[in-house]
């Protein structure tokens, strides 16, 4: 044991002796002084990082919320609490103002700040001229109103008029066809009797058994029981 102690004091020697020989030789290195920085940079250095730890806890202790001094204008946060701006309907002069009352001063419902003149002498009469046009326009338009009413009155009376009058009109027309449809078995009957009577006289003029001039006054009867016939069915088709 006292063996090993005493090798490791020598090594811790000879390493001693070997840094203070070496340490001359660093002196000696020129690129290692322009690496090193002067005293006034690890002064100053020095000074600037014990400024920010004062700085710091200097911060921990200052309160936070700060106050200053200053002028201004407050406005309640109630509407009705508010200053209010009081304007007038009509334009004129001011004849009387409520005594003691200056700018800012509280105001109760209904009382009297200042009183006004009308800035023209005729101002009453001019809005009772207004007045009494206003007055006649609105009977005008009421006049108005009762004949648009009147109006929709008769056009609905001769709407009516017109439905039932078209009514009548196509019942009339209704009638007419089924009595046209009624005469059309007797136009039909009438005109084939007419047809056979000239078949026959048609036959006994082959035979020379009857005149021609007879033959012409069943063939011209014939032709109009035909017509008869024939306008009966377009009456009828049309009133379909």
């Amino acid at each position: 044991m006292d063996s090993n102690m005493t090798t490791k004091l020598e090594r811790s020697e000879h390493e001693l002796s070997s840094v203070r020989r070496a340490q001359p030789r660093l002196s000696n290195l020129p690129e290692l002084k322009l690496v090193q920085s002067s005293r006034k940079i690890r002064w100053l250095a020095n000074v600037v990082f014990v400024g920010l730890v004062l700085a710091t806890i200097a911060v921990m202790f200052l309160p936070w919320q700060q106050t200053a001094k200053g002028s201004g204008r407050v406005i309640a946060f109630v509407p009705q609490e508010r200053q209010q701006t009081v304007t007038s309907p009509i334009k004129g002069i001011v004849s009387l103002v409520a005594p003691g009352l200056r700018e800012g001063d509280l105001v109760k419902k209904d009382q009297i700040i200042l009183e006004l003149q009308p800035a023209a002498a005729n101002l009453g009469e001019q809005l009772d001229s207004q007045i009494r046009d206003l007055q006649s326009k609105l009977a005008a338009i009421q006049i108005k109103v009762d004949v648009y009413a009147q109006n929709v009155i008769d056009f609905g009376e001769a709407r009516d008029f017109a439905v039932q009058a078209a009514k009548e009109m196509v019942d009339s027309a209704i009638a007419k066809r089924d009595a046209k449809q009624r005469l059309i078995p007797a136009y039909q009957a009438k005109e084939l009797q007419a047809r056979l009577n000239l078949e026959r006289q048609v036959q006994l003029a082959q035979q020379g058994a009857t005149s021609e001039k007879e033959v012409e006054m069943l063939r011209r009867d014939w032709d109009v029981a035909k017509s008869e016939l024939e306008s009966a069915q377009l009456d009828v088709q049309a009133a379909e």
